[in-house]
């Protein structure tokens, strides 16, 4: 048998427990069907055949606090039917797997997150299951202990099936021999990794790195540009100094040992000292899905969201599109997007004349672009200083509407401050300065009596009259 990773988008987290629950028969599904060893999740039947050769690692541990990690394992042991005199010898092998033999003996209410999270694991495994369901499962360890359980989920797949929900990439690259990836409900791939890298990742990302020559740099920049442009009709993405960056589209490996072999000959005549090739990562194929879904989603709602040009001018665009727009007064921009913790689309760069290359002659560009946004400067009229007044005390009122306690503080405490503080210096008025508001025989005007006596001894002998 072979493992299936099930990676889910980080903001899905609603989802990922669900997807679980109802394949574990922790919830019933609504419609559709499953079939795990053969059996169907819809029926009761099928799920008793399924449980019994199935092990699960929720995602919110479910331990006992004054059980150990040895009566935990004992007991499931015992539950998932293994004979008496092998489970002690299944404990103690699952406790050194993961890490826990020193800690066995302690109750789980004094276990970290990290340890949690190994016992649920080890639980998990424990009975030689067929099928394993891990959600989330090495949530909260620290990377030793991480990569400790990667290892033993590694070795366990060997002979069962593990179905493991994740929201790291790393994890998801290592450990799944297929990947499946979630978004709004849906499965939207299935594949391994390299296959849904080459499938919905940007190909090749090639840098390279140019010597630097007086005089010459502009002509070696245009020469390994016009290269790139010849076998692949791509243009650099990134013009920095001496360093190109371009993105190549998939290509066939003959292709691309073709042109590295040509480069190799060409290397000296063209100044290039070093050539880097990466390919696309499981994290770009999750940013594409993402955003592919995203963007399906705001088609079926006809979302627009509004952009500003540099003229000006505002356009409307669906959410998600990166595909090239022109404007009324004939502007061809490009919006790039990216998602936000929430996972909902945001703007993130508005690209003018798209179709243009990047500009190999720095020099000569940077006057062009300064005086293009000089321009574009002058045509926005500046705010009128009393609406900026308006709207910044409108906001002010607003943000003060939503703290009711915070305000009733600022009012009441210079009040409360300002009553004792009257209170005090009448007071002491009445009591030390010779000021009374009533005669008292111990402590009124000053007379013979008073010169003999102290404040404090006054004041007692009021109080004790």
């Amino acid at each position: 048998m072979s493992p299936f990773l099930l990676l889910l988008p980080a903001r899905s987290f609603v989802i990922d427990p669900v997807v679980i629950n109802i394949h574990t028969g922790f919830l019933p599904a609504t419609k559709g069907n499953a079939l795990i060893l053969g059996n169907t999740i819809m029926h009761d039947s099928g799920m008793a055949q399924i449980r019994r050769r199935m092990g699960v690692c929720p995602q919110f541990d479910t331990l006992w606090d004054g059980l150990t990690a040895r009566e935990h394992l004992n007991l499931f042991g015992a539950i998932k039917g293994l004979p008496a005199d092998t489970v002690p010898i299944e404990t103690d092998r699952l406790l050194e797997e993961v890490r826990l033999t020193e800690a066995a003996d302690v109750v789980a209410s004094n276990f970290s997150g990290g340890m949690r999270r190994r016992l649920s694991v080890a639980i998990a495994l424990i009975g030689d299951p067929a099928v394993v369901f891990l959600d989330e499962p090495t949530t909260g360890m620290d990377p030793i202990n991480r990569r400790h359980v990667w290892d033993l989920i590694e070795k366990a797949k060997q002979d069962r099936t593990i179905v493991l929900t994740t929201h790291s990439m790393e994890e998801a690259d290592i450990l799944g021999d297929r990947v499946g990836i979630m978004a709004k409900g849906r499965l939207r791939c299935i594949g391994s990794s390299l296959h849904l890298k080459n499938h919905y990742g940007k190909g090749f990302r090639i840098s390279v790195s140019i010597r630097e020559q007086v005089g010459a740099a502009l002509e070696t920049r245009r020469a390994v540009a016009k290269i790139f442009q010849d076998w692949f009709k791509v243009q650099p993405e990134e013009a920095i100094s001496s360093y190109l960056v371009f993105n190549v589209p998939g290509a066939d490996e003959t292709v691309l040992s073709q042109f590295f072999a040509e480069i190799e000959q060409h290397k000296s005549e063209l100044g290039i000292v070093d050539i880097q090739v990466s390919l696309s990562s499981l994290e770009d194929v999750f940013l594409t899905i993402a955003k592919d879904s995203e963007k399906e989603d705001a088609e079926k709602r006809g979302q627009k969201e509004k952009v500003v040009l540099l003229s000006g001018e505002t356009v409307e665009v669906v959410v998600g599109n990166e595909d090239e727009v022109t404007s009324k007064k004939g502007v061809t921009f490009r919006v790039t997007w990216t998602a936000d913790e929430s996972g909902k689309l945001i703007v993130a760069e508005i690209l003018e004349n798209p179709t243009g290359s990047v500009v190999l002659d720095n020099e000569s560009a940077a006057p062009q672009a300064a005086q293009t946004e000089t321009s574009a400067r002058k045509t926005i009229k500046p705010t009128p200083a009393p609406k900026q007044v308006a709207a910044l005390l409108k906001k002010s009122l607003r943000y003060q509407a939503t703290q009711p306690m915070y305000n009733c503080c600022l009012v009441m405490c210079p009040l409360i401050s300002v009553g004792l503080f009257m209170l005090i210096a009448f007071l002491l008025f009445t009591l030390f300065l010779a000021m009374p508001w009533f005669k008292c025989p111990y402590c009124g005007p000053e007379d013979s009596f008073a010169l003999t006596v102290s404040s404090a001894e006054r004041l007692l002998m009021c109080f004790t009259a």
